[in-house]
């Protein structure tokens, strides 16, 4: 049964799609979509109109919430936005809020693509690759990575509303939406969504999952919220982070080497009380320091970050976290006296320099 049970009044149908109801393009046929009660995909009688769909909302308007997994069966899928077209990188006037909902009609207009930041764009393939790559070490079964419009065109899906959030009201929180098909196509469409042992399928999720989590955490804000109990510098940060960084392919390999490494290492930081303190008051500085642009990297500063660099290196078996942090280190020396502007400026059009053998620390 793929809808939920809702009585349609009128009708002798019931239920709605509940991955049709959401608040993003509600009530635009667009492929897989209908305004019939009887349809399998039918969107409901408006925005929102089940109990299902309000507490995922009421869950996105109260909580944190960086990522959100939506988990379907079947087809081996790690799919992620756009649902209602394919996605381009240029074009940012051409947005889902320029477009009317409700109309039980498809969007209509020819060839429309729905623009998504570079940024966002790069870290979707990225994040989802990762998920990919996690489900595969459990009993390799290979999952495929794709917008979601690739499996076919809809609207009013979760995902698509998780992450459109931040788009059509600026003030709301970024959240990066994701749909899992689990479990391969077994011959018949209920043997498939229903499996006779899903035991298996279920490690396979559950691995995904765990990578979900593991690409959203920010070492950053985790520690600045936990151990400085504020997000002045947080937010500093953070600024520089999508608004500068992101911007350029080098600043962008920077984010993704931060991210690759600081699932490893967050735990022994959080776990050693030295560590913490530590790492609590480098962002405290380097918040200052972003802050105001005409401050200046001290060797202090260099030497105290180069510390904790070698500590945490020290926490990590991996020969690849080992290379990145040295990396970090060795652009850290190269800043030393200048004005974190001047800094950050080298880090857009830099990227990492790593050595071509993981160096030993």
């Amino acid at each position: 049964w793929r809808k939920n049970r809702r009585d349609n009044p009128g009708t002798t149908c019931d239920g709605v799609d509940l991955n049709r109801n959401l608040d993003i393009l509600w009530g635009v046929t667009q492929g897989q979509t209908s305004c019939s009660p009887c349809s399998e995909v039918y969107c409901g009688p408006s925005a929102f109109s089940e109990p299902e769909t309000r507490n995922v909302k009421h869950l996105l308007d109260t909580y944190r919430i960086d990522c959100f997994a939506d988990v379907h069966s079947y087809s081996e899928l790690i799919l992620y936005p756009w649902d209602h077209a394919p996605t381009q990188t240029i074009d940012s006037t051409k947005r889902f809020t320029g477009l009317p909902s409700g109309t039980c009609a498809p969007i209509g207009q020819t060839g429309y693509q729905e623009y998504m930041s570079p940024q966002d764009s790069q870290r979707y393939q990225t994040v989802g690759q990762r998920i990919v790559d996690a489900i595969k070490a459990v009993r390799g079964r290979v999952y495929v990575r794709q917008p979601s419009v690739a499996l076919y065109p809809t609207t009013g899906t979760h995902s698509d509303y998780a992450y459109s959030r931040h788009i059509a009201n600026p003030s709301l929180r970024k959240t990066y939406g994701f749909t899992f098909e689990t479990g391969p196509w077994v011959g018949s469409a209920p043997d498939s969504f229903h499996p006779a042992d899903p035991t298996l399928i279920k490690r396979d999720a559950k691995s995904g999952i765990i990578a979900l989590v593991q690409q959203c955490i920010c070492a950053i804000e985790l520690i600045g919220t936990r151990l400085l109990e504020r997000e002045t510098e947080v937010t500093s940060l953070r600024r520089v982070r999508d608004e500068l960084l992101a911007t350029t392919q080098a600043g962008r390999d920077w984010i993704r080497l931060f991210e690759r490494v600081q699932g490893s290492l967050i735990g022994p930081v959080l776990e050693d009380e030295e560590l913490s303190t530590e790492a609590a008051n480098l962002v405290q500085r380097a918040g200052e320091l972003v802050e105001d642009e005409k401050s200046t990297l001290s060797k202090e500063d260099v030497e105290r970050a180069r510390g904790l660099l070698r500590k945490l290196a020290e926490t990590s078996d991996s020969d690849e976290v080992r290379a990145d942090l040295e990396a970090v280190g060795q652009e850290l020396d190269r800043m030393a006296g200048l004005t974190s502007k001047s800094a950050v400026e080298i880090l857009m059009k830099r990227g990492p320099q790593r050595e071509s053998g993981p160096k030993q620390t």
